[in-house]
């Protein structure tokens, strides 16, 4: 197998704060069975497994906040198949200024996953991120619209999934955000939730004294769905 088809890289693009490095973690980290494409002995995957397990699903565990990502880096994992896919993690605020770096890496990754908040206070850098990344996106990408436990119930997500255009217009949330899911094709729009929700169907997070959202015996939802998709298209 030539060099040129070892590294598949994807892109984990979004705004500050939109969950792209924890929807990962929860992916890779949730369920020790899942996913099952990875090949969890060879030495790049131990490795990138024990940075998420460290530096983010503990914390999380703990109901701590994990800290954000400072600059660009890889998160490399061993495909069963032999090959090493890469997830390029970034730091949020560049979303909105595209640097020749990011331009470059949108331009060449086999799979770009665009995180956005459920329409919140940063609505507009959000949908800048989004705009930036579909500019220079070549090949699949999916959008992952996140932290949804904070707007919707556990069915009221499932109908999101179903309409997602319509339970917007319905929800009367910013016609911007309804311009993003009318640019985007159903079948990659995924909405999830690393927090997820208590067994009583509640948000699994609580409001701290700073008006932070922190993690609260987190169940992770739905965030397998939107990593699974990518995988079949480009492996």
């Amino acid at each position: 197998m030539s060099s040129a088809t070892q590294n598949i890289d994807v892109i984990l693009w979004g705004g500050t704060q939109a969950g792209k490095t924890t929807a990962l973690t929860a992916y890779l980290c949730h369920d020790p069975n899942k996913p099952e494409w990875v090949d969890r002995l060879a030495s790049e995957t131990v490795e990138t497994m024990r940075y998420l397990r460290t530096n983010y699903w503990n914390r999380l565990m703990r109901n701590q906040l994990p800290e954000g990502t400072q600059k660009p880096e890889f998160l490399t994992l061993k495909h069963r198949d032999g090959r090493l896919i890469r997830f390029r993690d970034m730091k949020g605020g560049d979303a909105e200024d595209l640097s020749p770096e990011d331009t470059k890496a949108l331009l060449e990754a086999q799979a770009v996953m665009i995180c956005v908040e459920w329409p919140s206070q940063r609505i507009t850098s959000n949908n800048l991120a989004y705009e930036n990344a579909r500019q220079f996106t070549q090949r699949s990408y999916a959008m992952v619209i996140t932290k949804v436990e904070c707007y919707l119930a556990p069915e009221q997500v499932l109908h999101f999934t179903q309409d997602p255009i319509g339970m917007a217009k319905k929800m009367k949330v910013g016609e911007s955000f309804i311009r993003l899911l009318e640019n985007t094709p159903l079948n990659r729009v995924f909405p999830v939730s690393v927090y997820g929700y208590s067994a009583g169907k509640f948000p699994a997070h609580y409001c701290d004294e700073f008006g932070r959202l922190l993690p609260q015996n987190i169940r992770p939802y739905g965030v397998n769905a939107p990593f699974d998709y990518v995988m079949k298209q480009i492996c």
